[in-house]
């Protein structure tokens, strides 16, 4: 049987428990890569305050904490979404 990698994106939801798409990666997978994007947009977007950055920015790092409590992290990936993807897809 061939092994399967997933990657979960982290967007906006962060959770870990009562989480249906990361249920399903962790249930279909041998292997689930967590990643988050930093997307340069986002950054830029006129909506975009500092308030929204520092929010993300403080999940993401309590996240990373908790993997990394168990031996595990998030791969934090600065770039757009869809070249961003595409490029973890073809490795």
């Amino acid at each position: 049987m061939e092994k399967t990698t997933a990657i979960y994106w982290l967007k906006r939801d962060f959770r870990l428990k009562d989480n249906p798409a990361l249920t399903a990666a962790l249930t279909e997978n041998e292997r689930v890569v967590p990643v988050f994007i930093v997307e340069p947009s986002f950054i830029d977007a006129p909506e975009t305050s500092a308030f929204h950055v520092h929010a993300v920015t403080n999940a993401l790092q309590d996240l990373r904490e908790k993997f990394q409590q168990k031996g595990r992290d998030i791969a934090v990936i600065i770039g757009e979404v869809i070249p961003t993807l595409t490029i973890l897809l073809e490795k």
